[in-house]
């Protein structure tokens, strides 16, 4: 009995989404020394209840205490600036402010529970987070609440509940189109699946969990689909592929350095392992198969032990515990199912339980059959055949809780074994027939899903019988109601006749005394003011004079500003010719119609510079049987900018003129090089890190082969028979080569740049391009243009002449920036998108 279909390694890796471990606490106490030293310092409300915020995320997940206590301090500090009662909904910045902490102190408590399984208690704050989430109107935070609220109803066994609040999140983050929490949400509902057996809805979700995280560029994300694919692919029997599943994932938790993952990964390939051991038949290949098991699985161990992670502790035993057992090590795997069985209680595990009470009890049997083997004597071991069938029926009763078939259907397996060792075949057909019912279900859904469709279905028309009924019920209510308020509104005319009348004659009596008291009042005023306006008069003549001493100074003043006015505007006039001359310099370098259209079928260049003056530029060189085509991506706009385009320009006409390289990554290399030196870059936080995003190619104009490398950018190809095969979809017709993430300057990694070697043919059409045209914001909406409009425009343009798509972009860029006569908005960014046709 394997511990995959446990919800111990499955709760790892939902776990994975929510808990980030520091694994060098050195530099997070530094952080957190810095943090409560400018606690000690005169600061606003907001900036400190930020401060409290900020160190209980810090402590989380490496002092479990600290983070419970802070995060108590904001509540404490919220409590006091919050309203008791709040008007929905809330305008106030300051109060949301208070709102949100509020709720993220409840989720940080949450969370710490959550960290060492007291699942039952960290509900409730999970509760409370989602409640003040939605009084502070943050629906984002809400979906983060619900997410470990699934979590914790998962892991105590309740797996409708669980799938209930991910797809809760997942509505909202895609309203709020988070594609990283999207594809967060598929994998856990996979989960969810693959734990219940329904293999084919979990690979589903996880193949779309893993499309997603791959197209956004999330590489934890993308490991833990793969590991999950790994566990579908190990149910079914795939083995070699669940193992290039489960080694793809490790090796990206390493490059990411998530130890949390790490071990789950071990975890993941020990298990692989061990079925490869007990599939095979040659002796020495199971001795090895079974030794990778337990050596993974000592690795996962010491992960979990070190972390502290209970569950990953419990999993871990469960597994090394499997391998004694089939090496008929018994006493020893006694010893580690009871320590895993321990955690389990402590943690209040279902779904765990019924898998280690399922694992005990075929240790039980594997006993008796050795014992009945060796003596053949059937009644001598008959209390280890007793104390199978005790935890195999407490394994098939907490599965049936749960909802796990697959554990219902190992559960009646062993039962239906034991059954038969004891002749009592009535008991084993019994459970027979409930192995061979879980077992459908878990390789055939159709009847499942047919049962569903009509509860369903009769749910809905009794829903629908009730409200026809409770309408009818309410329409004759009404009517009574009808009667009984026109009754009672002819009364109230009587009395609020009577009272009215009395109302006015008092009120008229009322005015009129107060008339005659105010009356008396203003003459005695009048007289009063008689007496300021004399003495204000002589004031007047006093202010008279000061005023036109004061005017005197301000006509002054007058000649000094208009003085200035003159000075700036001149000053303006300079800056606005040098600049004007540094766009003619620019235009002057850029390359002309003659460097680029000799060598191509057709081209285009849409160039847009934000200001006057771009950082953004386009590049082409003849190099000998080669013809270089470049466009980049610089730090900044403006002035700034056009200096950065500048020094790309001219380096790259230094390297095109040397004609030293063998291919397009080597190029790259080398202006990275060049900015590094030219700009004396370092990693000091004083070092400047200004660069540029870049995609270049080299095209051998005889054999139409293309070197290409990208820096952050990526190349865009169009082939000449994409259209034709794939006439609707952009995704086929544009193929898509991505750069690597790091830029032609300075950064953390510096590794060299990926070649990428390409075979053209007449007629392909290649797209270079900076990020001002899909971040742009406009339309009617104010949103971004976006990454895959773009690309679905280039796909239904890019059958027009290079001159027609040309003008097509422009227009479709201008139509965004002025979507309507009264609606204008500001151009963010330079642009320039550059299309060659071979």
């Amino acid at each position: 009995m394997l511990r995959t279909i446990t919800s111990k390694i499955i709760f790892i890796s939902f776990i994975a989404f929510l808990l980030t471990v520091n694994e060098a606490f050195a530099r997070t106490r530094v952080l957190i020394d810095s943090l409560k030293k400018e606690l000690t310092e005169k600061i606003h409300d907001t900036t400190r209840v930020v401060l409290y915020h900020e160190i209980s995320r810090q402590y989380t997940g490496v002092d479990l205490d600290s983070a419970d206590m802070y995060a108590n301090m904001i509540i404490e500090f919220t409590n006091e600036r919050i309203p008791p009662v709040l008007t929905q909904p809330v305008i106030d910045p300051f109060v949301r402010k208070m709102l949100k902490y509020k709720a993220h102190a409840y989720y940080t408590i949450g969370e710490t529970h959550s960290y060492v399984g007291d699942f039952t208690e960290a509900i409730p704050y999970y509760y409370k987070a989602i409640k003040w989430h939605d009084k502070a109107g943050y629906p984002r935070g809400i979906a983060e609440a619900y997410t470990p609220l699934g979590i914790c109803q998962y892991a105590m066994g309740d797996f409708q509940e669980a799938i209930s609040y991910f797809k809760k999140s997942l509505e909202i983050y895609e309203e709020l189109e988070d594609m990283d929490r999207i594809a967060s949400s598929y994998n856990n509902i996979g989960i969810i699946y693959r734990n219940q057996g329904l293999f084919e809805k979990a690979a589903e979700n996880y193949l779309f969990s893993l499309r997603v995280y791959i197209d956004v560029g999330n590489k934890r994300g993308e490991a833990s689909a793969s590991l999950n694919l790994g566990i579908v692919h190990r149910s079914l029997g795939n083995f070699q592929q669940a193992l290039n599943y489960s080694n793809e994932a490790l090796r990206i938790f390493k490059e990411e350095g998530a130890s949390r993952n790490i071990y789950r990964a071990y975890n993941n390939t020990g298990m692989i392992y061990e079925d490869l051991a007990n599939s095979e038949e040659d002796e020495t290949k199971k001795s090895e198969y079974f030794q990778k098991a337990v050596t993974y699985y000592r690795k996962s161990l010491k992960y979990a032990e070190e972390t502290g992670d209970r569950y990953a502790m419990s999993a871990a035993y469960s597994n090394i515990g499997n391998i004694y057992r089939d090496s008929k090590e018994f006493s020893k795997a006694e010893y580690y199912y009871l320590k895993a069985l321990k955690i389990d209680k402590e943690i209040g595990d279902k779904a765990g339980l019924s898998i280690i009470y399922s694992s005990l009890a075929a240790l039980y049997i594997n006993i008796y059959d050795s014992i009945t083997q060796k003596t053949g004597d059937q009644f001598i071991g008959r209390e280890n055949l007793n104390k199978a069938m005790d935890y195999a029926k407490k394994s098939h009763n907490l599965a049936s809780d749960v909802g796990s078939y697959t554990s219902q259907r190992s559960a009646a397996k062993l039962l239906y074994e034991a059954y038969g060792k004891v002749d009592e075949y009535g008991k084993a057909f019994k459970y027979a027939l409930k192995f061979i019912d879980a077992n459908s279900i878990v390789f055939n859904e159709e009847s499942a899903r047919a049962l569903t469709e009509m509860q369903e279905k009769y749910e809905a028309e009794k829903r629908e019988l009730e409200i026809s009924n409770l309408n009818k019920e309410n329409a004759l209510r009404k009517a009574e109601l009808a009667q009984s308020e026109e009754k009672r509104r002819r009364q109230l005319t009587v009395i609020y006749f009577f009272i009215g009348g009395f109302f006015v004659v008092v009120t008229l009596s009322a005015i009129i005394f107060r008339l005659f008291l105010l009356k008396k009042k203003a003459n005695i005023k009048l007289a009063e003011q008689k007496e300021e306006i004399l003495e204000k008069n002589a004031l007047l003549v006093e202010a008279n004079e000061e005023i036109r001493a004061q005017k005197e100074e301000i006509e002054a003043q007058h000649d000094v500003v208009l003085k200035q006015k003159e000075f700036i505007e001149i000053q303006k006039q300079r800056i606005d010719s040098s600049i004007r001359y540094a766009k003619r310099i620019q235009n002057a370098v850029l390359p002309s119609d003659s460097c680029i259209k000799p060598h191509f079928a057709g081209y285009f260049v849409m160039y847009r510079p934000k200001d006057v003056v771009s950082g953004d530029f386009y590049y082409s060189a003849d190099v000998g049987d080669w013809v270089m085509i470049v466009a980049a991506d610089c730090t900044g706009h403006g002035v700034p900018g056009a200096f950065m385009s500048m020094l790309g320009i001219s380096t790259l006409n230094q390297i095109s003129a040397t004609n030293a390289f063998n291919n397009a990554a080597d190029i790259l290399n080398e202006l990275r090089d060049s900015v590094v030196n030219a700009l004396k870059q370092s990693l000091s936080e004083e070092s400047q890190v200004d660069g540029m995003d870049i995609s270049l190619a080299i095209i051998n104009k005889k054999t139409l082969k293309c070197h290409w490398a990208g820096a952050n950018n990526p190349l865009w190809i169009v082939r000449a028979n994409n259209i034709e095969n794939n006439p609707k979809d952009s995704e086929l017709i544009v193929e898509e080569i991505k750069g690597d993430k790091m830029p032609v300057a300075i950064f953390v990694k510096m590794n060299k740049y990926e070649n990428h070697e390409i075979q053209l043919n007449k007629g392909d059409k290649l797209y270079m391009f900076s990020d001002g045209f899909v971040d742009q914001f406009g339309g009617l909406d104010n949103k971004k243009f976006n990454k895959k409009t773009f690309k679905k425009l280039i796909a239904e343009t890019t059958s027009l002449s290079m001159d027609e798509q040309k003008l097509m972009l422009e227009n479709t860029f201008d139509n965004w920036v002025k979507p309507r006569e009264d609606i204008i908005h500001d151009q963010i960014d330079d642009v320039v998108v550059l299309g060659v046709q071979i």
